[in-house]
């Protein structure tokens, strides 16, 4: 034994002791064992000696013996073991310690029986007279032990008892005739919650109504104190399960488990704090702040302030929680705040960093809801689930466990049925009874060695021990190797614990893959990796003794992951020479690959030059055609005004025109080149007669040249209308500089020819054009290089070429989708073949012309229109223009052309014409575009923005003339605009349009009786200056003496700006325009018979019926009885 004496068990001769130093005679002492029989046991078997209480335990046929020995009076002293061996047969065969002081007793049939000393010590509380009294298995809803030791029971469906477990004696209400009478306690058998509120020396009960029920403790025994009613406000569910906690202040604060906080006062004032849904926990810290848990809105905390107190949420959307459902919620004395959530999460909460911290694993949670937190006189924090209760040691991070292998009498806890005691106990209840549970002591133990030990190894989920495969696994050098196909591998281990292997924790880590420690329970004992890479690796594993404290030492494993046969050394030396290999290869790879770079950088440096050389003879035509279209302007408008004063009497005149014509279609040509080398020419194509627009482009341009020339000029066109989509604009181009060249390298009596033929083919319809001539042709050497622009084969330059017009044909064609190539023969003659569809499914939406609005209609832009529009002027005295440009030629031109019918003025720029127009009556400007210092959109935005100004009618002159300009300038307001070079006529025509127009609309506006303003086609500013007006005139309509000083202050504008807007808005004065809105109320009162003549005269403001009919007769040219006639025919 531990005390190194001998002791022998004997077959048939009973139990000695053994002295060896002893004499012969004296050695052997009998120890006499009787049965239960009285007799005594003479056959032994088996013997050990526990090193906890250091009892000797005997085995014998007839059972089990144990005794104590005394050795100062060397007596043994029988132990009663029944409580370790209860329900066996008693037939035993084996007894063993194990090395962790353990018994292990063999019965027949019956298994082994495990006898552990060190279990922790947990008190059962079955109520067996309970369940005697009541009849009926119970389950403790609630629970609370006050400071004398008498634990309050609430038992579900049968109320509120109290148990002295010290007398293990049970009573409740019906037994204290003080209390059983009393009618509002009848619905105590729906408890559940109790607590002791401290500060009263006073016991609270919940049940599931409005009320709390209060006791108290006297000399008499238990008392009946009243109760108090939580129905203070709407917006409180106290239909349910609750929550109580009693603040340092002597507050106490009650949270329903269906919606609402209550604060009660130490005054029994009862008030609602906050409408918190689904309430399931409350503490204060030691800040004094009010923490509430939730299970649909996560943690609440309440700060107050004096009375007020501000409300801070955390949820499922705060970093590190992650949940809304939290379960229970306390305090431990560090002022740290622990959560249980319905996930099983355990967490932690610091209020200085306001950071949630996870302690599941440390404290190991399973996963299983938490029920109830609890922080007990010894500071440890107890965790109680459905089926388990963990008691957790923050300083020494200790957890320990107790589950039904513990023998709990509690097989399924309950929420809310916890209470601390006074001592270092801590009580939980659920079905059947309640537990008290005591940290155990072994928490301070020195730590035991805990040895882990691998059970199985198994590669591709085949054990090596089964395969006999052991050569590979060297357990005294801790040594693994695998092969270079064996990537998959598992671990099993163990402590090999058998007093609480439920208890254990273990944790692994492999050293060259994992960073962090992998931590798993006893129900994940073993460790997988896959995918394994050639190397060395170091398998470590720890676990924990059935108090959760972390053993040393660490146990190691080396894995030795074989490589493949292709990333071996020998195969590694291959690679590194196949490498050398490739990259000397590379190197001569890109050495050559520069050296290309470079001869390619060399020609595409020779290119951007050549480009660049390109574009800047390109901008300087470009740039320098802009330049010319203004001064060609003032030539042609020279040119039409001595046409037009000396009425086509000289023959020269017409000479200039052609010239003037053909000079515009080279400087448009220039541009339009331009244009389509950036790439802002767009495709606008609309359908018409294609046969009459070709015969029109030759009949004004070719027919007299090939008379003059003396050249057949031949056209061979079907004999059917060929009507097909394509650009006008675009196509007169093409035409026009094919033919241009066909006349210009065709000699006299040469002939020319053009042809137009339709093609059908799968993709739909394409016209042909053929353009044929007799001149010297083209060398085939030339034949590429035809259509690249500024390209000439004249050497001789005896022909003029400026090299671009067939390159612009060429990208004309390729837009309308389509092709062009040429046939020449030197000497013979040259054909051009042009072809492109002319079906509309061949264009895509954006290529399609917009259809003209009637009012470019109304102003054309051509020279055909201009010659029949009317150039008839308006009176000089009526219309007021100015004209603004910045070159002094041309605006003296225009000025001195358009001053013969019109009262002018001039400005050079922006800011010039505004000066002009505040000082000045003006009814429209025309404006160039670019200008210094304010050019002409600004100036159109200036005038149209401006509501003394906006009715002044804009047009624009400028030498660009895309599309994108177009759109700018109508954007910027104008009414009008005219590209550079323009036509005397056309400029006329449009100012007479534009007259003619607002003319035509104020008189329909005057003689119409109907007061619609947008008749008259105004922009949105001056429309609604005129509504203004004219709700001005109808709120003053019958006051006779209106004049204009009080409308110009009610419209904010002097009475000289209100005369000239309205003069020219609706070509009447303020007065006339006062009187006319008047007159045309007049006729919609007459026309609803709304009273007699004199009545409505007055009505309108007309103090004289007389006057009133003869202004009427003026207006209308009838009577106000002629109308009033004519109204009841036209009904």
């Amino acid at each position: 034994d531990k005390d190194e004496q001998y002791w022998l068990c004997t077959w048939g001769n009973g139990f000695f002791k053994f002295d060896p130093d002893a004499l012969p005679d004296e050695r052997y002492t009998r120890i006499p064992v009787y049965n239960a029989a009285g007799g005594e046991e003479q056959t032994f078997f088996s013997m050990v000696q526990d090193d906890h209480y250091g009892y000797y335990w005997l085995m014998s046929l007839t059972g089990l013996y144990v005794f104590d020995f005394d050795k100062e009076n060397t007596l043994f002293h029988p132990v009663d073991i029944s409580k370790h061996l209860s329900g066996s047969s008693k037939l035993y065969s084996e007894i063993i310690k194990d090395k962790d002081n353990n018994l292990w007793i063999g019965a027949y049939s019956e298994g082994a029986i495990f006898v552990n000393f060190r279990r922790s010590l947990v008190r059962n509380y079955g109520l067996e007279v309970l369940n005697q009294k009541l009849g009926f298995p119970i389950s403790v809803r609630a629970l609370s032990e006050d400071s004398e030791g008498l634990v309050w029971l609430g038992i579900n469906r049968y109320g509120l008892f109290f148990y002295d477990r010290k007398e293990n004696q049970v009573f409740g209400v019906d037994d204290m005739p003080a209390i059983q009478s009393r009618q509002e306690l009848n619905n105590l058998k729906t408890v559940n919650y109790i607590r002791e509120i401290k500060s009263r020396k006073e016991h609270w009960v919940c049940c599931d109504d409005q009320w709390i029920y209060i006791f108290r403790k006297n000399q008499r025994g238990i008392v009946y104190a009243g109760r108090l009613d939580l129905n203070v406000s709407e917006e409180l569910n106290w239909a349910s399960e609750k929550v109580l906690c009693e603040d340092k202040d002597g507050n106490v604060w009650v949270g329903m488990l269906n919606q609402g906080l209550v604060k009660i006062s130490p005054d029994n004032q009862v008030s609602m704090v906050e409408a918190i849904p689904m309430v399931t926990g409350i503490t204060q810290d030691l800040h004094g702040d009010i923490w509430v848990s939730s299970e649909k809105v996560g943690l609440n905390c309440l700060k107050f302030s004096g009375d007020s107190y501000r409300l801070l949420r955390y949820d499922k959307y705060s970093e590190g929680l992650n949940t809304s459902n939290i379960q229970s919620v306390c305090t431990d004395v560090s002022g740290k705040l622990w959560l249980g959530t319905k996930e099983g999460r355990l967490l932690t909460f610091d209020k200085n960093t306001a950071r949630f911290e996870d302690m599941s694993l440390t404290c190991a949670m399973t996963g299983e809801s938490i029920l109830n937190l609890l922080i007990g006189k010894d500071n440890n924090l107890w965790i109680s689930t459905n089926k388990k209760i963990s008691s957790f040691n923050p300083r020494t991070l200790i957890t320990s466990s107790y589950s039904l292998s513990d023998n709990l009498v509690v097989k399924s806890f309950i929420k809310g049925s916890y209470s601390a005691t006074n001592t270092e106990e801590v009580l939980f209840g659920g079905n059947k009874g309640f537990c008290a549970f005591t940290q155990s002591r072994q928490h301070y133990d020195s730590l035991k060695n805990v040895q882990v030990h691998i059970t199985d190894i198994k590669v591709h989920n085949q054990s090596i021990f089964n395969n006999n495969r052991t050569q590979d696994y060297e357990p005294l050098q801790r040594r693994l190797v695998l092969g270079p196909s064996e990537r998959n591998v598992e671990f099993e281990f163990s402590s090999l614990n058998y007093a609480a292997p439920l208890k254990v924790q273990y944790a692994y880590k492999l050293q060259g893959l994992d960073q962090d420690w992998t931590k798993v329970n006893t129900s994940r004992r073993f460790a997988s990796y896959n995918n394994l890479q050639k190397g060395k690796y170091e398998l470590l594993l720890m676990a924990t003794d059935e108090n959760g404290r972390w053993a040393e030492p660490v146990l190691s494993l080396e894995i030795i992951k074989k490589p493949p046969l292709y990333l071996s050394w020998w195969a590694s030396l291959i690679y590194v020479v196949l490498l050398l290999l490739l990259l000397f290869a590379l190197y001569r790879f890109f050495a050559n690959r520069v050296r290309l770079n470079q001869q390619l950088n060399i020609a595409q440096i020779e290119k951007a030059k050549s480009e660049e050389l390109s574009q800047t003879k390109l901008r300087y035509f470009t740039n320098f055609s802009h330049e010319l279209l203004t001064p060609l302007t003032v030539i042609s408008c020279l040119v039409e005004d001595v046409d037009q004063v000396s009425g086509g009497e000289y023959w020269q005149h017409e000479v200039m025109k052609v010239n003037l014509s053909r000079l515009k279609r080279l400087l448009q040509q220039i541009l339009d080149f331009r244009k389509v080398e950036s790439g802002s020419m767009k495709l606008r194509v609309a359908e018409s007669n294609m046969i009459e627009f070709v015969e029109r482009i030759c009949a004004f341009n070719f027919i007299p040249l090939a008379k003059e020339r003396n050249i057949s000029f031949e056209m061979q066109f079907p004999d059917y209308s060929v009507q097909g989509w394509y650009d006008p604009e675009k196509l007169d181009i093409m035409l026009f500089n094919l033919l241009s060249n066909a006349f210009k390298f065709t000699s006299e009596e040469g002939s020319v020819r053009l042809g137009l033929s339709i093609l059908k083919k799968s993709k739909g319809r394409i016209v042909q054009l053929i353009v044929s001539d007799t001149g010297r042709g083209i060398d085939p050497a030339d034949l590429e290089q035809i259509f690249t622009r500024f390209y000439s084969n004249d050497p001789s330059l005896t022909i003029e070429n400026h090299g671009i017009g067939l390159t612009l044909t060429k990208e004309l064609v390729e837009m309308h989708h389509g092709s062009i190539r040429v046939e020449s023969e030197p000497g013979k003659g040259t054909t051009f073949i042009l072809e492109f569809p002319v079906d509309k499914f061949a264009y895509a939406p954006e290529e399609m012309a917009a259809e003209k609005s009637n009012e470019e209609m109304a102003l054309p832009d051509t020279d055909c229109a201009a010659n029949k529009s009317e150039t008839t002027a308006v009176p000089k005295e009526d219309i007021h223009i100015l004209i603004v440009e910045d070159n002094a030629q041309l605006c003296n031109t225009i000025n001195s052309i358009l001053g013969r019918n019109y009262h002018t003025y001039t400005a050079s720029d922006g800011k010039e014409a505004v000066a002009v127009i505040n000082s000045r009556h003006i009814d429209l400007v025309v404006s160039d575009i670019i200008m210094p210092e304010m050019d002409g959109l600004e100036l159109c935005r200036t005038i149209k923005n401006n509501l003394d100004t906006s009715h002044i009618e804009v047009l624009l002159l400028t030498a660009k003339n895309s599309i994108n300009d177009r759109i700018e300038s109508y954007n910027a307001g104008a009414d009008g605009y005219l590209s550079k070079p323009f036509e005397l006529k056309v400029l006329q025509a449009k100012i007479n349009s534009l007259v003619r127009n607002r003319k035509r609309k104020t008189e329909y506006f005057k003689h119409n009786a109907d007061i619609n303003i947008s008749s008259l086609e105004y922009t949105s500013l001056d429309e609604k200056f005129l509504e203004n007006a004219v709700a001005i005139i109808e709120e003053h309509i019958a006051v006779t003496d209106f004049n204009l000083d009080l409308l110009s202050s009610r419209l904010n504008m002097s009475k000289s700006s209100l005369y000239r807007k309205i003069k020219s808005l609706t070509g009447l004065s303020p007065v006339e325009f006062t009187k006319n809105i008047r007159l045309k109320h007049a006729c919609q009162m007459l026309a609803s018979q709304a009273g007699n003549i004199s009545d409505i005269a007055y009505a309108v403001g007309f103090a004289d019926p007389k006057y009133f009919t003869s202004c009427f007769k003026a207006e209308f040219g009838l009577t106000p009885t002629e109308y009033i006639k004519k109204s009841r025919k036209e009904a």
